[in-house]
């Protein structure tokens, strides 16, 4: 008799039709040869997602990633795995020893990222610009794992600045967390972290910002080996998949290694499938598409 091929079901907690998710998850499925199917729910009806996954009907629940971090999502009874309690957002839920458990994969996108892309990933201070999910998780994985002890934060709201800074020193209470506020001169860097949206990154009311990275990224220009550049971590939304903007540029002009958020997002989608069911494990995301690891 044929094998048969199990679906996996997920819930999307979403409020509008995010394909962007759908589209990576479905590339992914296609790579393991598995079917998959998405089935929509509003925020405000968390509790009936995890319902479902406790009764077994879905396999996990992703959360769209407008709405990591939103404090209706934080709902009783919900197991929170280190990062996601650290700094208040996880990005999937999924059933473990009957319990429902919230994980950030968020973090373990950028750790992977990072170790594929840069030979020595560790001990790098770093400038920071923008504050929302994704940074945090970004400097959940560089402080906790890669033992960065300088962070940088470029942030006009002191309220915004003193709440980062507030996460940062729970992950690791040696570091040092100060706020850059000039934007003719740079920090002593070798990683940049930013969340602003790349449609954001080409107009005029980020043309400080602009100038704040032009002079780090040529300041900075090949502190390291070949194999070792210097990292932006370029976590902003993107309408194009294959849109590089123009801090992308600058960085890449300067030497720079640039890891997307298209990177960070393939890389996690396979984690969040090991994470809620039995998949190919010897999968690697090499130059736009899913490709078989040969030294696995």
């Amino acid at each position: 008799m044929p094998e048969i091929v199990k679906t996996v079901n997920f819930i999307i907690i979403e409020n509008t039709t995010n394909s962007a998710i759908r589209k990576t998850h479905t590339e992914f499925a296609t790579a393991v040869e598995r079917p998959v199917v998405f089935i929509s729910t509003l925020s405000n009806d968390v509790i009936d997602a995890t319902t479902a996954l406790k009764n077994g009907h879905v396999d996990g629940v992703l959360i769209s990633p407008s709405l990591v971090g939103h404090d209706q999502l934080l709902v009783e009874g919900l197991n929170l795995d280190t990062p996601s309690a650290v700094i208040g957002c996880y990005n999937l839920l999924k059933l473990s020893d009957n319990a429902i458990r919230a994980v950030n994969t968020d973090v373990m996108g950028v750790h992977y990222a990072m170790t594929s892309t840069c030979v020595h990933p560790y001990f790098r201070s770093v400038l920071v610009i923008g504050t929302g999910p994704l940074v945090r998780a970004a400097l959940y994985c560089l402080v906790h794992y890669f033992q960065t002890n300088v962070v940088h934060v470029y942030e006009e709201s002191e309220y915004a600045f003193n709440t980062i800074k507030g996460e940062v020193l729970r992950i690791g209470n040696n570091v040092v967390v100060v706020r850059h506020r000039q934007i003719n001169s740079s920090p002593n860097v070798s990683c940049v972290v930013t969340d602003i949206p790349r449609d954001i990154q080409t107009t005029a009311r980020v043309n400080h910002i602009r100038m704040l990275l032009s002079i780090t990224f040529e300041k900075y220009h090949d502190s390291f080996a070949v194999d070792q550049k210097n990292i932006l971590l370029n976590l902003g939304h993107s309408g194009s998949e294959s849109d590089l903007s123009p801090w992308s540029f600058m960085a890449i002009r300067g030497g720079w290694k640039e890891i997307s958020l298209e990177l960070v997002e393939k890389i996690q989608t396979q984690i969040m499938w090991q994470q809620v069911t039995t998949c190919d494990n010897d999968l690697l995301f090499h130059e736009c598409s899913w490709v078989k690891d040969s030294t696995v």
